[in-house]
């Protein structure tokens, strides 16, 4: 077994004819271990000749070696979940069922016969330490006897030899003679081992359980003994943890030490009273011998027996602690998942370079993307019977790590927005509740000891008495205010609900945050003096997936624009003389600048010229260019659902949405239209076909809604039903023709009356005075052509 680079997503390989696995270098050591015993499991099952019918497929063998690897390595206590899960679920697509079971068997057999190995190869190495260590105690014993045995027999030279000796101790300086009458100090390590937590053990309730089962006497000290050597064993193993893991796991493991042996001395002690209460039956006899209460103590200690193994269950606890992922309580978590969404990103762009290599040339010879010996480890993948795609990284290994590159970005998100924004406490009645952020934990204060029902409901929703610190506690996340809403003994003394406050805070935040951003607004550049390009490419995120390579005509049909926010600054240079659009184009399709980092220039990517002073933006279209001037504009700033997250989310038969506290018209205008409702009628689900949240139901205004369907117009809407049109505006209906009835004509007349003005029904004109009025027009028209005619002439 050997380390060495595999290429792409290969975490390890079995090579049956040369005998030797090899693993991929570079993972976490919990990896290499899970990955190990994965090898293994194929060397075990699966070293048969290919052409057997017996040999299963590759599927097949696949299950069979991450299940037994997952099964050892829960064993103990390493949590592999994260990993396997998803492979075997890859592995597993499109078998039957009972295909399934049958290797349910195989695998069971397998795992414990690993097992028993592997505590085989443990106790050697154990006992080999354990003899070391006994063998350094004696050293310094037999030194000790050799140095009295040597006294002894100066004092027993015959006389001839003694002054010889007195004369070498004359000679010594007479400080050293001084000091020669002290005993000799012992040597004095370095640095003292840690002492162990031990707790008191009976020793009469030990002498009495073993007077009732055994004829033998009983050894004073032995039951303290036997619980040290236990505790002993516990250090140990706390203290090869502690050298493996993160210093930030240590307190957390000697936390559980301390657990392990003050519950194992309670343990024990009750089992040495359980055993005291009735004698053996080969002590008492079989007379009159109490058969009830014998059963009863035999099912005490049959439950004292599984508290005993539960208690054993902190070992696996201590072993397995600092041996996950990342932890949340970890101050360096956001770091540590930057780098490692670095590393997939980059091992995503790989896969897709050389994929995208082999696709246009149909071989792996000169690729660039990856060093000569892993394109010949990736060649060899190819050629093998189980690869099943024709293409270097099949599809399933792009998907999966991208799914792992989500996953690490929504952990960042969540985190960050943790540490930016924080929590909120609050004040209940008989205490108070605090966010303590340097613990990562929602703290939960009692003026006194919380009743019987309280602490059931605390303990039903997740929170745990902590001893250290005093308090009901669990991990300061989300889900802590969501379920603290179902603790009635907590509830805030303003009436609202903890994730009302919760949202309440991250709203006020969020608003701030935007206010600030806008204040300080960054500076204008200088206008440049050289003649320039730049080129500008959309950004990567989901936010602007619907925007790449779009054509200009169907980008503003979708109802967007070209927003300069959506772009990033790829490449400028210098603009040389008579260097045209069709240039540029051409040059970073064909022949890329050795600094240019983008892709090549394609659709939707913006070309600004800054030539004489001016700048002037170009879109990349179907058909060459189109002027985008309103690349320069600054658009009023939109409200974003993702800035005014409250923290909550909704679950409805179709998925689990974050709620925002837009409302729905402002949701629409941002382009969101109504999916779906919830069960409840409180939320709305609103999408844009990419991503939908949740937005709670405005209550209707049925005041405003009878004044629109009430009123004369929009502009009468004003909170009260009581506009009524006055006898003017009547008056104007029936001159275009409309109808009115003598009630509305009676009630503007009442109004008119009531509001002091004097109406005066104006006077239509009689037919004669309609007539005579034509006729003097008609006249006057008559004479102006004349005078006009004499004009002319």
């Amino acid at each position: 077994m050997g380390f060495e680079a595999l290429s792409g997503s290969i975490k390890g390989r079995c090579n049956y004819e040369e005998k030797r696995i090899i693993i991929n270098e570079g993972m976490e050591e919990l990896q290499n271990i899970k990955t190990a015993i994965h090898e293994i499991a194929h060397v075990t099952l699966h070293n048969i000749d290919k052409d057997t019918p017996e040999r299963p497929d590759r599927r097949t063998r696949e299950v069979q070696a991450e299940s037994v690897a997952y099964a050892v390595c829960q064993h103990y206590g390493l949590d592999t979940s994260d990993y396997s899960f998803g492979y075997i679920a890859g592995w597993s697509s499109g078998k039957e069922l009972a295909e399934l079971k049958g290797s349910l068997e195989t695998i069971r057999s397998t795992a414990a016969s690993l097992i028993d190995t592997i505590d085989g190869h443990f106790a050697e190495i154990q006992q080999a330490q354990d003899k070391e260590q006994t063998t350094e105690q004696a050293q310094p014993a037999q030194e000790t006897a050799k140095q009295s045995e040597a006294e002894a027999a100066a004092q027993e030279l015959p006389e001839e030899t003694a002054p010889i000796q007195e004369k070498e101790a004359q000679t010594e300086p007479e400080a050293d003679t001084g000091a020669s009458n002290e005993a000799p100090q012992p040597p004095q390590p370095e640095q003292a081992a840690p002492a162990a937590p031990y707790y008191t053990i009976n020793e009469a309730a030990a002498k009495r359980a073993k007077d009732m089962n055994s004829f033998s006497d009983y050894k004073q000290g032995s039951a303290t003994a036997e619980y040290r050597h236990y505790v002993d064993e516990a250090m140990q193993l706390a203290e090869r943890q502690k050298r493996r893991v993160d210093p930030m796991y240590h307190e957390k493991i000697d936390s559980l030490l301390d657990t392990y042996a003050r519950k194992l001395a309670a343990n024990m002690n009750k089992g040495y009273e359980i055993d005291a209460r009735v004698p053996s039956i080969l002590i008492a006899g079989g007379s009159n011998f109490p058969t009830r209460k014998k059963e009863k103590q035999n099912a005490a200690r049959d439950s004292n027996y599984r508290e005993w193994q539960d208690i054993q269950g902190l070992l696996d606890k201590i072993r397995s602690t600092g041996m996950g992922g990342i932890s949340a309580d970890d101050p360096q978590a956001v770091q540590k998942l930057e780098k490692k969404l670095e590393s997939l990103e980059k091992s995503q762009e790989t896969m897709k370079s050389v994929n995208a290599y082999y696709r246009k040339h149909k071989t792996l010879d000169g690729c660039p993307h990856l060093p000569p010996e892993e394109l010949e480890k990736l060649k060899a993948d190819m050629a093998s019977s189980w690869h099943l795609e024709d293409k270097p990284f099949a599809t399933w290994a792009l998907s999966n790590n991208s799914a792992e590159i989500r996953r690490v970005k929504d952990r960042i998100k969540s985190l960050s927005q943790q540490k930016e924004i924080g929590f909120v406490g609050w004040e209940f009645d008989g205490g108070k509740v605090e966010a303590n952020t340097e613990a990562n934990r929602l703290q939960i204060f009692f003026e006194d000891k919380p009743d019987e029902a309280t602490r059931e409901a605390l303990k039903s929703n997740g929170f745990r008495w902590s001893p250290k610190v005093g308090v009901w506690q669990r991990q300061l996340t989300s889900n802590a205010y969501y379920a603290a809403d179902y603790v009635k003994a907590i509830a805030p003394l303003t009436g609202e609900k903890p994730t009302e406050l919760q949202r309440a805070h991250i709203l006020a935040q969020k608003v701030a945050a935007q206010e600030q951003s806008t204040q300080e607004q960054p500076e204008q550049k200088a206008p440049q003096d050289k003649d320039t390009f730049s080129i500008y490419q959309i950004r990567g995120g989901d936010e602007t997936r619907d925007l790449r390579f779009e054509p200009y005509d169907r980008l503003i049909a979708t109802g967007h624009r070209v927003d300069p926010k959506n772009y990033a600054l790829v490449y400028s240079a210098e603009l040389t003389p008579g260097t045209s659009l069709e240039d540029i184009y051409t040059r970073f399709n064909i022949d890329h600048p050795k600094d240019f980092k983008g892709h090549s220039l394609s659709v939707s990517d913006v070309v600004v010229l800054h030539q004489n002073g001016q700048d002037t933006a170009h879109y990349v279209d179907s058909f060459g260019y189109k002027d985008v001037p309103e690349f320069f504009k600054e658009q009023e700033k939109a409200l974003i659902p993702d800035d005014l997250e409250t923290g909550e989310t909704i679950k409805t038969p179709r998925g689990t949405f974050y709620v925002t506290a837009m409302s729905r018209e402002q949701m629409e205008a941002a382009g969101y239209g109504l999916h779906h409702q919830s069960d409840d009628g409180k939320y709305l689900i609103m999408g844009n076909g990419t991503r939908a949240f949740a937005v709670p139901v405005q209550p209707e205004n049925y005041l405003k809604a009878a004044e629109q369907t009430t009123e004369q117009n929009y502009n009468m809407i004003d909170g009260q039903i009581n506009n009524t049109p006055t006898t003017a505006e009547l008056e104007a209906k029936v001159k275009a023709g409309e109808t009115i009835s003598l009630v509305d004509l009676a009630e503007a007349v009442k109004a008119d009356k009531e509001r002091g003005k004097a109406v005066k029904m104006e006077k239509k004109p009689s037919i004669r005075a309609q007539l005579r009025a034509d006729k003097e027009k008609t006249a006057q028209k008559k004479a102006a052509k004349s005078k006009n005619h004499e004009l002319e002439v």
